[in-house]
């Protein structure tokens, strides 16, 4: 009992501190990437590459499927907050097949990984995402399987934060 109170003491220190998001980054304050029409009135080259190299030839390469592609995509863009780009992303993998939890469990574990500020702004603009197709993902399992084993619980409901 003793180890495990002394662990938590660090842990959840490390988790205040992954939590603070400097307000330059705050999640709700991004300019969404540009229309097609916005792209090709502004730099008509960029949305060439955008639409013929990287929507076109790089996502239909043989050795991902579009599924995979769109995981490896969104870990991408949550890991350096590019958040601009998440909407789309998070819609097409939906789109691709990556379940609502999937979606919810790559940025827990992203989390651990790329700071708390990046799975924050991450979540926010999901929830954006899951609101507009009507998608209540709150059923989902939290916690960590050794931590529900720890405490008999078995990961099927939340406290909720807040």
């Amino acid at each position: 009992m003793r180890t495990k109170r002394l662990c938590t003491i660090p842990l959840f220190s490390l988790l205040a501190a992954c939590s603070q998001m400097p307000d330059s980054q705050s999640s709700r304050d991004f300019s969404p990437a540009p229309s097609e029409a916005e792209m090709n009135r502004v730099s008509p080259a960029f949305a060439h590459y955008t639409d013929d190299m990287v929507i076109g030839d790089l996502w239909h390469r043989a050795g991902l499927s579009p599924r995979d592609r769109s995981i490896v995509t969104l870990s991408a863009l949550i890991t350096q907050q590019q958040v601009a780009e998440l909407p789309y992303h998070f819609n097409l993998a939906l789109d691709n097949g990556v379940t609502p939890n999937e979606l919810s469990e790559i940025i827990t574990h992203l989390a651990f990984y790329t700071g708390w500020g990046n799975a924050t702004a991450a979540v926010a603009i999901l929830g954006d995402v899951f609101g507009e197709r009507g998608i209540d993902n709150s059923s989902s399992p939290c916690g960590l399987a050794g931590d529900m084993a720890l405490e008999g619980e078995s990961g099927t409901s939340c406290s909720k934060v807040g």
